[in-house]
């Protein structure tokens, strides 16, 4: 019966009910919401009072989390916008007369105006470009053509991810994105796009259908290399037996470029080992001509094409 259902129940109800979005920002939510459900998770609805949230949301900015720091106001923000939405829903569903988040103040959220985004400048891209080819090459860094193709377009790792030939059209010299592999609570699908603008077919220049063109060589030599293992299912970035690819592993092939750029430790680099004799003169000189690059992500990638 709503005079009995707990606060702690009610939440449940409440993620139960967002069917029309991703499962994992749904995830997140409740996440946010048992900071919450600690301290008032057991009291029903109809006893929560204005002076339980302040008390909760006083808790909480109190509270230690990792590492000893205390939680970020963006959490403390997110945690209350989620509170005060299911108890509003809880308004409409009559459980409740009034919203007992009315009155507690929101958090001031400070902004580092000092904050920048990072993305590689003219010389450190270059640099970059130079290093992983240099290394796919020496065959250590297979993902290397798709690390190229994110920097080149501005793809995001998620839509690089999902990409398939059907998805080129080397007449017109354009690539549809209509899909990305994404990360879930039940681990990683197929989606759609971020949003229905992501949508979009975007005309690219001669030197991406042409790293487009040497990729379609590698698989075709993957697949003759093991005909037996190799599933076809038109995946541009595909693994050696042709399934998809996991996200992470275009971050860890993007470490890897930045931990071979640094012309101090790749002497002794354990990889070494693995470089035909024919390359190891070609990827040291590459390595020892510049400086290592900065510690970026995936993202930092679009934003260096932006």
């Amino acid at each position: 019966m709503p005079d009995d259902i707990t606060v702690a129940e009610y939440a449940e109800r409440w993620l139960s009910r967002h069917y029309d979005i991703e499962a994992r920002t749904v995830h997140k939510y409740g996440v946010e919401l048992r900071y919450a459900l600690e301290y008032i998770g057991h009291l029903r609805v109809q006893d929560v009072e204005p002076h339980h949230l302040h008390d909760v949301m006083a808790r909480l900015a109190q509270r230690p989390m990792k590492h000893g720091k205390p939680i970020a106001r963006q959490t403390l923000g997110r945690i209350r916008t989620r509170l005060n939405t299911m108890f509003n829903d809880a308004v409409i569903d009559r459980i409740i007369y009034q919203n007992p988040m009315i009155g507690v103040k929101k958090v001031k959220v400070e902004i580092n105006k000092r904050a920048k985004i990072r993305a590689l400048d003219f010389e450190q891209e270059a640099r970059f470009l130079a290093v992983g080819a240099a290394l796919h090459r020496a065959g250590l860094c297979q993902l290397w053509p798709a690390l190229e193709l994110m920097v080149r377009t501005g793809f995001r790792r998620g839509e690089t991810a999902g990409l398939k030939w059907q998805d080129i059209n080397y007449q017109t010299g354009t690539i549809t994105i209509t899909r990305a592999r994404v990360m879930d609570v039940q681990g990683i699908k197929t989606a759609s796009t971020k949003t229905e603008s992501s949508d979009r077919v975007l005309p690219v220049p001669p030197q991406v259908l042409q790293l487009l063109d040497r990729q379609k060589e590698q698989q075709r030599q993957q697949r003759q290399h093991l005909p037996e293992a190799w599933t076809e299912r038109d995946i541009v970035f595909a693994t050696n037996t042709g399934d998809w690819t996991h996200p992470d592993n275009f971050n860890r092939a993007l470490r890897s470029i930045i931990a071979w750029s640094d012309p101090d430790r790749v002497a002794a680099h354990e990889a070494w080992i693995r470089v035909p004799l024919e390359q190891r003169s070609d990827l040291q000189r590459v390595i020892v001509s510049g400086s290592k690059l900065p510690h970026i992500s995936c993202h930092d990638l679009r934003h260096t094409y932006a």
